[in-house]
């Protein structure tokens, strides 16, 4: 089955660890993932669908800089799903770091009709992005002459 991070009823809070995920399934994010800015990271790389809970996520954020709701990179081979809980019911998710899918993003959430507000914000995390794990990002290139 799904893995699942988190609980409903709060957060995970890393600090300045850098946690690495595999996941050969699909994952259900049902908490807050918060790291220290510049120190710590979160890497989920799953073969299956990640799916956000809706109930991650806040009310529009008044302070600057807001807080997000995850941080990390989320990396997955088929869609990436924001979760919502019905028509102009929805809290605004804010993912901070970097978000990749093969397949597809499925951006769910609906805030109030009259909103102006964006109902998902993705902002790139400059420190989440140099923080990647290098050996996950090595690529080896094998070159080889060979005759005509």
């Amino acid at each position: 089955g799904p893995l699942s991070i988190g609980d409903a009823d709060g957060e995970v809070s890393l600090g300045a660890r850098k946690v690495v995920v595999f996941a050969n399934s699909s994952v259900n994010l049902r908490s807050d993932i918060r790291v220290t800015a510049g120190l710590g990271t979160f890497v989920l790389i799953a073969t299956g669908n990640i799916v956000v809970s809706p109930t991650v996520g806040g009310p529009v954020p008044q302070e600057n800089p807001p807080i997000p709701d995850l941080e990390g990179v989320f990396f997955t081979e088929k869609q990436f799903q924001t979760g919502s809980q019905g028509l102009f019911s929805d809290q605004q998710l804010h993912v901070r770091g970097m978000v990749v899918s093969w397949d597809r993003m499925f951006l769910q959430r609906d805030l109030t009709s009259s909103s102006v507000t964006p109902s998902e914000l993705f902002e790139f995390g400059i420190d989440q992005f140099m923080l990647f794990p290098q050996p996950l990002g090595e690529r080896e290139l094998n070159w080889s002459e060979v005759a005509p």
